[in-house]
């Protein structure tokens, strides 16, 4: 389990939490209406799978180059094999996408370009990461890969979005608050 902690690169979860939390209350403080904890949740973990997922994607691909810069980590270190690390980043890119699609299609679409662009930041031929503009752009994007998909799910006057248990949360103009 420690070997999966690190593998996770735990000081990157910290911005996602946060960022989560903060758009949740921002959410709420304009709509007037709080998605739920059900919600809140769901947006956290597909968020936590999409940050596991990307990096856990450059570290698979990186493992030569953290071999001399970041030789503790799981891979570089011996503790976690490659093709464990390839088989848990596509575990949490495949529960952030379907999470993200199941709870609304804002979220989905945003995951989805998230899981994109968190691809090309490390796979060749693409491989964002060798120029320093389009790896900061998508370094910044990826932090916030939910942001604009969970804010547009929280703030829908019409529709329905599905919360984590399943059940859906109409959002009728003018509802009362929760």
């Amino acid at each position: 389990m420690a070997t999966l902690v690190a593998f996770s690169r735990p000081h990157t979860i910290i911005g996602t939490i946060l960022s989560v939390v903060a758009l949740a209350t921002l959410a709420d403080l304009a709509t007037g209406r709080w998605a739920g904890w059900p919600q809140v949740v769901g947006v956290l973990i597909g968020s936590l799978a999409t940050n596991v997922y990307i990096t856990g994607l450059n570290q698979v691909l990186d493992v030569d180059i953290d071999r001399i810069n970041k030789p503790h980590l799981p891979l570089p270190s011996g503790a976690m094999t490659r093709q464990g690390g390839l088989v848990a980043s596509l575990a949490c890119g495949a529960v952030a996408l379907a999470l993200g699609w199941w709870l609304s299609v804002p979220l989905g679409v945003t995951v989805t370009i998230g899981v994109v662009v968190g691809t090309a930041y490390s796979v060749p031929p693409i491989r964002l990461k060798r120029f320093p503009v389009p790896a900061a752009l998508s370094s910044r994007g990826r932090q916030n890969s939910s942001s604009p998909g969970f804010a547009s799910s929280c703030s829908s006057t019409s529709g329905a979005t599905r919360t984590a248990s399943g059940a859906t949360n109409e959002k009728l103009p003018g509802a009362a608050r929760k």
